[in-house]
């Protein structure tokens, strides 16, 4: 018997995701930000609605308040740390501050890997995420010390492991779910992107080089020519 293999299929159009983008910005930038936590649901919403899988489409069902709470905290967080070590000069208590905000950093990526799973559903049965905050420390105390003793080369090899680490640990309804990526299709990903930075980098500063020789070049001609007709004034005189 044939493995029956399932796809994906897309039914949105740019026309109508630009309408909701442009109405998303104009009421974020009018109501100073407040706003974008609707923008998010409102986009998830059409891009979930129109991804069909087996003639089905996915749902998202987020609250937009939660979303915006969480904004908030966050915020409030960084508002406090520039007063307190920008403006009232107290550096223990931004540093304090700081600190916090790194130690809660893994626990707040799993808490937002776990918050879109569940505000996702697909023929009304929501996903779900069973993997432990501790992991997820063990995992950015592991790769942070890692990529910081090979100045970022293990980036690829991290960025696979922690899609397995969300992969693996997600669940539809007593389906689980496995990842078979590879850590050399990513570098191969990665060092072309390296590549193609650096060949615009050269370019852009040759472009400027040239340019500004050019420029350099016309202003030295041009303060030749006044010094030659100034001594040719002075000789007449």
């Amino acid at each position: 018997m044939e493995k029956e293999f399932k796809y994906f299929e897309f039914q949105g159009n740019a026309k109508e995701y630009f309408r909701i983008w442009i109405v998303n910005i104009a009421l974020t930038i009018l109501t100073l930000g407040i706003y974008s936590a609707w923008a998010k649901v409102r986009t998830n919403r059409y891009m979930y609605a129109n991804t069909y899988l087996n003639g089905s489409n996915f749902e998202y069902n987020a609250d937009p308040v939660r979303i915006l709470i969480g904004r908030i905290i966050v915020f409030s967080a960084y508002v406090l740390f520039v007063i307190f070590g920008q403006h009232l000069m107290m550096f223990e208590v931004a540093a304090g501050i700081a600190i916090l905000a790194f130690l809660a950093m893994p626990w707040l990526i799993r808490q937002a890997v776990s918050f879109k799973l569940r505000n996702t559903s697909y023929r009304h049965v929501p996903f779900r995420y069973v993997g432990r905050t501790r992991e997820f420390y063990a995992f950015f105390l592991t790769h942070g010390l890692l990529n910081i003793f090979t100045l970022f080369l293990a980036f690829p090899f991290s960025y696979v492991r922690f899609k397995e680490l969300t992969l693996r640990n997600s669940r539809y309804g007593q389906g689980e779910f496995y990842f078979k990526g590879k850590v050399q299709t990513v570098y191969e990903i990665y060092f072309s992107i390296i590549g193609w930075v650096m060949l615009i980098v050269i370019a852009v500063t040759v472009v400027i080089a040239l340019i500004s020789g050019i420029a350099l070049e016309s202003s030295g001609t041009g303060v030749e020519e006044i010094l030659a007709s100034s001594m040719i004034d002075s000789e007449e005189g």
